[in-house]
């Protein structure tokens, strides 16, 4: 049996039937992401995001940075390659915003893992730009681990405070919409 379908969805997804004399919220998907890799896929300096799940959602993704910095982000932030992206950032771990939307991205395709390593590999062109990217993911040879293609980063110069959520969530963009279409 063959997966459904993949579809685009529009940027804001709103209910279907909204109350009458209501505003219908304007609701768009999200995800949380431990800093610094939230920030580092906003600002176009990690391509894909690795998780142990795979989704068949395409489209426009709000990227959310976790409230806390982990003892694990702490230790990468001591990498060299990880101090050079937060200089390049402006940030460093002291300034990283938290709790917070800070960008959104669109994800374009998702893929297993082994097939990720098995196509960079044949890259040679680029191969500088994989080892980092193979640096800055988890790109364990578990299996079950899939690769998220991210394209056109948006980071948002003005965090939104939010609370975040486990796997892809919806965000209400209504107060924020401004912030989003005028980001660069």
């Amino acid at each position: 049996m063959s997966p459904p379908p993949m579809q685009q969805l529009n940027l804001f997804d709103a209910p279907t039937q909204p109350e009458v004399g209501a505003h219908r919220p304007l609701l768009m998907k999200a995800i949380s992401l431990w800093q610094p890799w939230a920030s580092l896929c906003v600002h176009g300096l990690k391509a894909y995001e690795t998780r142990g799940w795979n989704t068949f959602y395409r489209g426009p993704l709000l990227i959310h940075a976790t409230k806390t910095l982990n003892s694990a982000a702490r230790e990468v932030l001591t990498i060299k390659d990880f101090q050079l992206a937060m200089n390049q950032m402006g940030y460093n771990a002291n300034t990283l915003p938290l709790g917070a939307i800070v960008g959104k991205v669109d994800l374009v395709r998702t893929l297993p893992v082994e097939e990720w390593r098995t196509e960079k590999r044949r890259d040679k062109v680029n191969h500088t730009k994989w080892v980092r990217e193979m640096l800055f993911g988890d790109y364990a040879e578990d299996e079950g681990r899939f690769a998220w293609e991210l394209a056109n980063p948006v980071w948002l110069p003005q965090p939104i405070p939010a609370s975040g959520a486990q796997l892809i969530w919806k965000f209400d963009m209504t107060e924020y919409r401004h912030l989003i279409e005028t980001a660069q």
